[in-house]
């Protein structure tokens, strides 16, 4: 190759490079003040009980997607559409726990109208914990009891149920 050759090479392998890198930085999302919209959805999960996992680790799981996050970087809010609300459910808001460059932690309270026990005990008010890795798009959830002292850091109660998978980004929101 003679040096024409290179340089022209490189003009249109500079841009290519920055094409094939733009997901990545969207999944970081260095967007400023700007809301984005994220898929995530659970892939595996395993039960934990008195601290040992139960079942033999993670378990596959075909839950599918979850739901749709609208986040936004400025203000540090996020609001959740579920795919599949579950009957007997009353959702509350979505909190914002922290939201840095590397994740994004939210709880988000829900009530039953019929109770469900554990450890023993029966349970109105829960919240589901979630947690979004901006570098890789991993995402974590868990059921959390209200009452417990901890649980917006880790599951504090004797049994729970940790899921995880993946989140992608949508553009403005619409998934079709």
């Amino acid at each position: 190759m003679n040096k024409t050759n290179v340089k022209k090479m490189k003009r249109l392998l500079l841009p290519l490079l920055a094409v094939l890198a733009l997901p990545i930085y969207l999944v970081a999302n260095w967007l400023g003040d700007e809301t984005f919209y994220i898929v995530c959805g659970s892939s595996e999960y395993k039960v934990v009980k008195n601290g040992s996992v139960w079942f033999g680790g993670w378990q596959k799981s075909n839950a599918g997607d979850f739901g749709l996050f609208t986040l936004n970087e400025k203000d540090k809010t996020a609001s959740l559409l579920r795919f599949k609300p579950e009957e007997g459910l009353e959702y509350h808001g979505v909190d914002v726990v922290f939201f840095n460059k590397d994740s994004i932690k939210l709880s988000q309270r829900y009530d039953m109208q019929e109770p469900l026990v554990l450890d023993g005990v029966e349970k109105y008010h829960l919240f589901y914990i979630y947690t979004i890795n901006r570098i890789n798009g991993e995402f974590n959830f868990w059921i959390e009891d209200t009452d417990s002292n901890n649980s917006l850091t880790n599951p504090s109660t004797d049994t729970y149920i940790l899921n995880r998978g993946s989140c992608r980004v949508v553009e403005d929101g619409n998934l079709f």
